[in-house]
């Protein structure tokens, strides 16, 4: 019970802070405590959307004191932002600060219901329909959370790990790097997705394969740029680390 209060919860928390937080909507957060606010909201939207269906007030009343207590978190990670000059280091620190307290914050919570022995009735219509499909509800959001998690969440760790080892490339005009940025965004999200579904069949020697797939294409600036070389693979082992945690984790 309590993983599937976690994940319920991290599934609304995936969603608000990342699907429904747009790169420009990050960015006037750093200037503006109203985007704070505003993300705030829509983060609790968020969360209620993925519990309401439940139909439970003591898990509504649990995503609600999750939104009020990650609009806090954000506002002191605004509060630190403005004092100081965030270089990549120190900016990658506090994603990395601000996402283990949500964490922390959301077992907590899903804890506390346990112990409160807590059981969602559930919503008869939701029940009946995956009852037709013939499938669980369980594998159902489980399947979701990892999907999202391995998209956009797994994007957004990647570069803030790998920002400060990017090569300069003088040569490069900066249209074409936004292109290079979101086509290696895509070829990501769909490698983590094929790595996700081969080691769901056990076929974990194919993962090789993509992998080798992946390097094919950019075989020639490998071999003629180091830092390149060691840029990409340190990108590549991040993005299959976090498909291969997923998996076993969902």
């Amino acid at each position: 019970m309590l993983k599937n209060y976690f994940v319920l919860f991290l599934l609304g928390h995936i969603v608000g802070d990342f699907y429904f937080q747009t790169e420009s909507m990050a960015y006037k957060k750093k200037k503006s405590l109203a985007y704070v606010l505003q993300h705030s909201l829509l983060y609790w939207l968020a969360m209620i959307l993925f519990t309401l269906p439940i139909l439970s007030y003591e898990i509504l009343l649990g995503a609600t004191v999750a939104s009020v207590l990650h609009c806090v978190i954000d506002i002191v990670k605004f509060n630190i932002s403005k004092k100081d000059k965030n270089d990549d280091i120190q900016e990658r620190n506090l994603f990395i600060i601000d996402q283990i307290l949500h964490m922390i914050i959301l077992f907590v919570i899903a804890f506390t219901l346990v112990l409160a022995n807590v059981s969602p009735p559930g919503n008869y219509i939701f029940a009946e329909l995956f009852n037709i499909i013939g499938i669980s509800e369980l594998k159902v959001i489980y399947w979701l959370c990892a999907l999202l998690i391995i998209h956009k969440p797994a994007n957004i760790i990647i570069a803030k790990f790998i920002k400060q080892y990017k090569p300069a490339d003088d040569n490069s005009q900066e249209k074409d790097q936004e292109k290079d940025q979101r086509a290696g965004r895509i070829i990501g999200t769909l490698e983590r997705i094929i790595m996700l579904l081969l080691i769901t069949i056990n076929q974990y020697s194919a993962i090789g394969l993509v992998l080798t797939a992946k390097s094919i294409a950019r075989n020639e600036k490998i071999a003629k740029d180091k830092n390149f070389a060691e840029y990409y693979l340190l990108g590549t082992l991040l993005s299959a680390l976090i498909a291969i945690v997923t998996s076993f984790i969902f």
